[in-house]
């Protein structure tokens, strides 16, 4: 029998917690691609990195969000302040998690 989703799960597909959520697109972080930091990455695991910058000025707060492709799955860290608040590893089969997550915390689907 086919696994039957519930109301939640069909609503919501993604991981990332709501609090980091909440703090990243509620209140207005936008973010831009940091090409210096991305060419500087040296994340053994990934084959394939992209590094978002994020300031939320009201709160001296500093966000950096690794997006990253390895073999075999996709990659989510958020560093809030260089300390990572949460990560995420999703098998290539879950790729809509991979861009629900993205969408909630940068606010786009990263090109990977």
């Amino acid at each position: 029998m086919k696994h039957v989703h519930t109301f939640l799960s069909f609503i919501n597909e993604s991981h990332l917690p709501f609090d980091i959520e909440k703090k990243l697109r509620l209140e207005g972080v936008t973010f831009e691609l940091d090409e210096e930091r991305t060419e500087e990455d040296s994340d053994n695991r990934l084959d394939y990195v992209q590094i978002f910058v994020g300031d939320d000025r009201s709160r001296g707060v500093e966000w950096v969000i690794k997006t990253g492709l390895g073999s075999g799955f996709y990659y989510i860290e958020i560093q809030e302040n260089e300390e990572v608040v949460w990560s995420g590893k999703y098998p290539k089969t879950q790729r809509a998690h991979f861009d629900q997550d993205c969408i909630n915390s940068l606010g786009f689907i990263p090109e990977i």
